[in-house]
């Protein structure tokens, strides 16, 4: 039960409004407690967010000094948060990184502009380590910047891909264009030798009308017996199929064939008989057929139904 208290010398309506002023300061105590308590919940719920992150965090001040550095930064860059407390956070950047990411800072620190950038910080041990750095301003209760929150991630190994893809990318460039200056070294070498080639078979085509042909001619016109005129039409034809732009299917078949079998071949082509053949090369008739077979298989159609003349004959 409440005690009442007297108070001497005061009537009873001050009495009454002192108690509910008090109350009031009470009720308002409490408000504020609650408050208080909720904060504080809510700022070590915060801190075991942030200590628990794989990702990098700190807070650095205007001036670019640290204010927070999470317990993650000992694992990712082996310093003790507590021993950088202060510190200004480009003090660890790659000096080849260090205006990009100063003026970055700086319009962090400035603006209201969400700010990323990726550079190279000093790991504990010396070496550097590539960072994705992503940051956001950091009000006071005014909504004046006094500093930024800067959450960081190690990506050293994206970068090492990167880097390599780049690598191996201009390799196959270098590649392709060294491909390229050989495919037109071969098609200059190329062009070069149809054009060596065509003028060395128009060389030998005229030096064979001007020094082979007349005589070739004279002999015609001569007597001669029937060996002699068989010869004379097997070379007259072989002349032709050299001179011939229509017999180099023939002559790349025929380069095959050995001296005898080329002979025999032609006298074959020209429809003499085994006997024949035999007494013109003056070897047996079984030689002759031995000659056949060899032209047969060298040509590709031995076993094949295909009568040798006429086979012959279509090669010209």
């Amino acid at each position: 039960m409440e005690k009442k208290v007297q108070i001497k010398g005061s009537s009873g309506a001050e009495v009454d409004r002192l108690r509910e002023e008090h109350a009031t300061l009470k009720r308002r105590f409490e408000s504020l407690r609650k408050d208080h308590e909720a904060c504080l919940a809510r700022e070590r719920l915060l801190r075991q967010v942030t200590d628990n992150m794989f990702d990098m965090v700190c807070l650095v001040d205007v001036a670019g000094n640290l204010q927070y550095v999470s317990p993650s930064h000992r694992a990712k860059l082996g310093y003790d948060p507590g021993a950088v407390l202060g510190q200004s956070i480009l003090s660890g950047v790659h000096p080849e990184d260090h205006e990009r990411a100063s003026e970055a800072f700086s319009r962090a620190a400035s603006t209201r502009e969400h700010t990323q950038i990726e550079f190279r910080f000093r790991h504990a041990d010396g070496h550097y380590v590539w960072v994705d750095v992503r940051g956001n301003n950091f009000y006071d209760d005014a909504g004046q910047v006094t500093g930024v929150v800067l959450t960081s991630r190690d990506i050293t190994e994206r970068k090492r891909t990167e880097e390599a893809l780049a690598l191996s990318e201009e390799e196959l460039r270098q590649k392709s264009r060294h491909l390229e200056e050989l495919n037109t070294a071969l098609n200059v070498l190329l062009r070069h030798r149809d054009e060596d080639r065509a003028e060395l078979e128009k060389q030998i085509v005229a030096h064979m009308r001007e020094l082979v042909l007349p005589y070739l001619e004279r002999l015609k016109g001569t007597s001669l017996d029937e060996f002699q005129q068989v010869y004379l039409d097997v070379l007259d034809r072989n002349l032709t199929t050299v001179l011939s732009p229509f017999l180099k299917r023939l002559s790349a078949h025929l380069s095959k064939l050995t001296p005898k079998e080329l002979f025999c071949a032609n006298l074959i082509r020209e429809g003499k008989k085994t006997s024949e053949i035999a007494r013109m090369m003056k070897i047996t008739p079984g030689a002759v057929e031995l000659h056949r077979n060899h032209i047969r298989t060298k040509l590709g159609i031995k076993g094949v139904k295909a009568n040798l003349q006429s086979y012959l004959l279509s090669l010209s």
